[in-house]
């Protein structure tokens, strides 16, 4: 029983290496930049941003994060990666340059992120120790 807590312990820590290269690859998109930092709401003059928005999340927070240990499990990661495009698809007209490269960028995850639960199955993605 120990052992395979051990060996899915090591699958969990694998699949969180591999969603840390996936963000780090996501970032180093030049169109990425908007999704890199926390948003300026008050530099951009957006009072209105913390009021729509209330839980804010960026890439360079969610980098921090998996650097530190901080999720438990690549699905808890994902969950925040997500919610950097929901914000930004929230916050911006449907329609319009910011909105669009949102829903781009989910797109994108999404079928990245598909790949890391096929390759390690859903219950070490979701940090399942069965």
């Amino acid at each position: 029983m120990a052992e395979g807590a051990a060996r899915d312990a090591g699958e969990i820590a694998e699949s969180l290496r591999k969603m840390a290269k996936m963000v780090n690859n996501l970032s180093a998109r030049a169109d990425c930049e908007p999704f890199r930092e926390p948003v300026d709401w008050k530099a951009l003059e957006l009072y209105d941003y913390p009021k729509i928005i209330k839980k804010m999340m960026d890439l360079g927070t969610i980098k921090r994060k998996l650097d530190k240990g901080k999720y438990s499990d690549a699905a808890e990661c994902a969950d925040d990666v997500r919610l950097v495009w929901k914000n930004c698809m929230t916050y911006n007209a449907d329609g319009s340059d910011f909105y669009r490269l949102g829903e781009s960028y989910s797109k994108r995850f999404e079928a990245r992120f598909q790949k890391l639960v096929d390759a390690f199955g859903e219950g070490v993605i979701c940090g399942n120790n069965t």
